[in-house]
């Protein structure tokens, strides 16, 4: 990895902060500690995205690293769907794997057990929302 790598990714974290923090998104105080011990990807089982990205995403990515997660910005999607003050954290999210040091994730990170099929899934606030007006039905 080329040492532009690493300041490219710590861009990218501090990118991603002040979009956050422009949506009102950035948390003062930190999840408790077992917020951390999560088994799904983005921490979907423990915490929020918004969380998972402040205080996973951004400080992985300020030590030069990528996360095991990928496709960060089609997950954000779904978050921020019918959102249009989101369209700069789109932006950045979706621009992240194009980034140098991106071409992996960190080998510090084991690779994700496959979840089980019939394990509870955390759905997205989009898709609540779809589903709480109608357009989409509940599973």
């Amino acid at each position: 990895m080329s040492k532009a790598a690493p300041r490219a990714l710590a861009a990218t974290a501090d990118e991603i902060e002040a979009e956050m923090k422009k949506l009102g998104w950035w948390e003062r105080e930190r999840p408790p500690a077992e917020a951390f011990e999560f088994e799904l990807e983005y921490a979907a089982d423990t915490m929020g995205l918004y969380q998972w990205m402040q205080w996973v995403l951004v400080p992985t990515l300020r030590e030069g690293r990528m996360p095991r997660e990928r496709a960060i910005g089609l997950r954000a999607s779904h978050e921020l769907e019918g959102l249009p003050e989101g369209g700069g954290l789109m932006r950045v999210l979706n621009g992240l794997e194009n980034r140098p040091g991106a071409d992996k994730p960190s080998a510090a990170e084991p690779e994700p057990d496959p979840v089980e099929p019939d394990a509870p899934r955390a759905i997205s606030r989009g898709d609540f929302l779809r589903r709480a007006a109608g357009r989409l039905p509940f599973p």
